[in-house]
């Protein structure tokens, strides 16, 4: 397993585990919940991440992208 700030523009994976109890709640709010799927779109400055989850994207902290299991599962 790796973690969604390492996934290559492209790529799409599925989330495993996010890691801090407070940072989980907030995610899962947002639709980045363990089973989801979620694509990355774009690697920004400083090692923020853009991904989609459903029709939404969202802009992710480094730490946060860190912070996050996921399994790739293909890439588009």
């Amino acid at each position: 397993m790796s973690t969604l700030h390492g996934l290559a523009v492209g790529a799409v994976a599925r989330i495993c585990e996010v890691a801090e109890q407070p940072l989980r709640v907030r995610m899962t709010a947002m639709g980045l919940r363990p089973g989801a799927e979620v694509a990355m779109v774009a690697h920004g400055a400083r090692g923020s991440r853009l991904v989609r989850v459903g029709d939404a994207r969202l802009a992710l902290a480094r730490e946060v992208a860190l912070s996050i299991e996921v399994e790739a599962t293909r890439v588009q």
